[in-house]
């Protein structure tokens, strides 16, 4: 073997070795610290300080503990944890990750969001946690995600939506409820939510709404774009004249499109003349 040719493979082997322990840098220069699909059952104690993306997306890992995992990584903006089967995250584990945008924690084995989860993230603006099985999120859970613009909570066991559960949220412009098994909105809910402007609650149970549930919405310059569906096939159970409030939302134009259930004999009709009994179950339409 020529010398030319050992110092290749040697130069070869050690970006092998400094990509695979330290991350890759591509051409914006860019830390990236890759451990997907590795099999791990735990959090990596060696992730580099300069890492800028961290993934350990789709292991084993069932647990985040606060052991400062992640303290040292202030100059982060992306964490991805998804496909892994996290049921616990200790409080404070993410503490360290203060440049952190993006969180992405779907499809793992989350059931309740508890205070001191996401301590430290004060400048997470995406948070993912879509297919985990989360029953309720406790009061004050979310309180420390104060830039947070995006919230996907859709396809978890969540049935009902309080204030409480989402307070804190002032800067939160889209919210994705889908697909739970929500029966209940208490009043007030959205009330503090004053950037919103996507809410999104389709195949959930809900049954009756509050008239006045979004009236207290602030309202963006382009309309409130709403979206609900309901999971009940019995067009007989859902009580159209709860659904009356979308009418009225409409008419004033508060809201930029929205969409709702109602049999086919409602479309092509005039929304000033439609009348409540034409609300209900049927086909998916948009008004703008």
């Amino acid at each position: 073997m020529s010398q030319l040719t050992f110092v290749s493979l040697l130069y070869f082997l050690v970006c092998f070795l400094v990509n695979t322990m330290l991350g890759c840098t591509d051409k914006y220069n860019y830390r990236r610290f890759f451990r997907r699909a590795c099999d791990l059952i735990e959090v990596p104690d060696n992730i580099p300080p300069q890492a800028k993306e961290v993934h350990l997306g789709n292991n084993r890992i069932t647990t985040i503990p606060n052991t400062g995992l992640f303290k040292n990584l202030s100059d982060c903006s992306y964490v991805h944890l998804f496909s892994n089967q996290i049921g616990l995250i200790e409080p404070g584990s993410f503490v360290g990750l203060k440049s952190v945008k993006s969180l992405s924690l779907q499809d793992n084995c989350l059931s309740v969001l508890k205070p001191g989860m996401f301590w430290g993230l004060t400048k997470l603006a995406t948070l993912s946690l879509w297919s985990n099985k989360i029953v309720t999120i406790e009061p004050g859970a979310l309180l420390p995600l104060s830039s947070l613009q995006c919230l996907f909570l859709k396809a978890n066991l969540l049935h009902s939506i309080t204030f409480s559960m989402l307070e804190g949220l002032r800067e939160l412009q889209q919210l994705s409820l889908d697909n739970n098994v929500i029966t209940k909105i208490e009043k007030g809910s959205f009330d503090h939510l004053c950037s919103l402007q996507s809410l999104s609650m389709n195949g959930n149970l809900v049954k009756t709404l509050s008239p006045d549930l979004l009236i207290n919405v602030a309202r963006p310059k382009g309309g409130l774009d709403l979206s609900f569906t309901s999971r009940d096939s019995d067009p007989g159970s859902q009580d159209c004249r709860s659904l009356c409030w979308f009418k009225s939302e409409l008419h004033h134009k508060t809201m930029l499109s929205s969409y709702f259930d109602r049999p086919s004999c409602a479309e092509g009709q005039d929304w000033d003349s439609l009348q409540c009994d034409h609300l209900g179950q049927g086909k998916c339409l948009q008004f703008v």
